[in-house]
């Protein structure tokens, strides 16, 4: 199996048309200072991102949980930058989507995104996509700290500091 990079910069890095917002009934108060787990970012479909029958195309759900992952991580105060200066990167273990109604061009759409496991080389996040009140997809996912050569690798202290909880599994 090859692990592919995660947090590579996407057309949605800095983009005007998507939003991001904390959920601020997610936080959790450790050792003085708040620690989100959840975050949802607004995204607009965009018509180059849907096929021949005007529906976001699968592969884009990859994108926008990318994006995600991206901005609930710069909500915590991650740095991907600060990674890879370390030599440490964030690759894709595994993704499970599940596909429930389909987005159109120019849809509004809230991403919500958690973490739902920490362990010493991984994060697991679920996936939340919906228009309005109605949920569009669902997904989860497992990532791995590696280094350059692809060996995993424990998340640093520093860059986990947004977590609460951790698995000693």
């Amino acid at each position: 199996r090859t692990a592919y990079p995660s947090f590579s910069a996407g057309p949605f890095v800095n983009d005007p048309i998507t939003i991001s917002r904390t959920d601020r009934n997610t936080e959790s108060f450790a050792a003085g200072s708040i620690m989100i787990n959840q975050h949802t970012t607004e995204i607009r479909v965009r018509y180059s991102e849907t096929d021949a029958m005007g529906f976001l195309h699968h592969s884009n759900y990859l994108s926008y949980f990318e994006v995600g992952r991206m901005e609930l991580f710069r909500a915590q105060g991650g740095s991907y930058r600060r990674m890879e200066e370390l030599g440490l990167y964030f690759v894709v273990a595994r993704i499970d989507v599940r596909y429930r109604r389909p987005a159109r061009y120019d849809d509004q759409l809230s991403l919500k995104t958690e973490i739902s496991r920490v362990t010493p080389a991984k994060l697991e996040h679920h996936y939340c996509l919906m228009r309005e009140n109605e949920v569009l997809a669902e997904a989860d996912s497992v990532i791995a700290c590696v280094n350059g050569a692809g060996e995993v690798q424990r998340i640093p202290d520093d860059l986990v500091g947004m977590t609460t909880f951790k698995d000693q599994n």
